[in-house]
């Protein structure tokens, strides 16, 4: 198998593709509101679209796995979503509310977290009082409240022994957890990781994938998540979003998106995936 379509075994998911032609999300059909939605978005930077009419929407109770090469448009996207960049065009709505061009703070407070490819914590600050700023931020209810909220989140992200050591000292995992715990204490209704396993160990890579099953489950928060490990990515997504060059190339269930054309072509270039079909699926690269 090819390095795409390998990660597909076992993930046998109702297609919502149909002979390799992209077909709508059966969800968007219907009159369920989104949590988040982004509508016909454009971001160009000079004469290069980064993002080019891009849809995406986000339903409540799911995982969805956001996926391309790189260049693809996924960060720019995330940014275009969480207010970090304003769109050319095109709208973002959160619970069905508009809130294109709003500040982050503003998108934060409505209900959208995220984290970021590179962890920013505040690095002479500890582990318990980051976690605290951000539920202090998001969270009604004064200090007491907010320190509930902070212990909890601390427990369930596996924080709680570290609680007072800096952020500065951390390792790589332990930075990555407090990231999300971090947008966790912000209470979302969606979360958007962005690449979260980057770097990490594959048993770090297993611990990470329960931890965001868990996080859906047990705290009723709906994810997207942008990453390259498409382990990861099978393994959580009920759906999966791919970009190439700032467009929405394939949408479906998992096992029928990495098997098609267009997807196996984006990762491998023309020719590379003209000889993988060819090859009867050999890895070609």
């Amino acid at each position: 198998m090819g390095p795409v379509a390998s990660a597909a075994a076992g993930a046998g998911r109702t297609s919502v593709t149909t002979g390799g032609a992209l077909m709508p999300s059966r969800r968007s059909t219907t009159d369920v509101v989104p949590l988040l939605r982004g509508a016909g978005l454009v971001k160009a930077f000079g004469g290069i679209r980064a993002l080019n009419g891009v849809h995406l929407a986000i339903y409540a109770g799911e995982i969805v796995g956001l996926i391309g090469p790189n260049g693809s448009g996924k960060t720019t996207l995330f940014n275009t979503l969480t207010g970090f960049l304003r769109p050319d065009a095109g709208t973002v709505h959160v619970g069905g509310r508009e809130m294109t061009g709003r500040k982050p703070e503003e998108i934060s407070l409505a209900g959208v977290a995220r984290t970021f490819q590179t962890s920013r914590p505040f690095r002479d600050m500890t582990v318990h009082d980051n976690v605290l700023t951000a539920a202090l931020f998001s969270r009604p209810g004064g200090l007491r409240r907010a320190r509930e909220h902070a212990a909890e989140v601390l427990a369930q992200l596996d924080l709680e022994p570290l609680r007072a050591r800096p952020a500065g000292a951390l390792n790589l995992v332990q930075r990555k957890r407090l990231e999300m715990a971090r947008a966790l204490a912000m209470s979302p209704r969606v979360l958007l990781l962005d690449e979260v396993a980057s770097g990490l160990a594959p048993a770090e890579v297993d611990e990470m994938t329960a931890l965001i099953g868990r996080i859906r489950t047990e705290w009723g928060v709906a994810v997207c998540i942008v990453e390259h490990l498409m382990r990861m990515v099978m393994t959580l997504s009920e759906r999966i979003v791919v970009l190439d060059y700032g467009q929405v190339i394939a949408e479906g269930a998992p096992r029928d998106v990495v098997g098609m054309d267009q997807v196996i072509e984006a990762y491998l270039g023309r020719r590379a995936s003209a000889a993988w079909r060819g090859g009867g699926g050999a890895d070609c690269g």
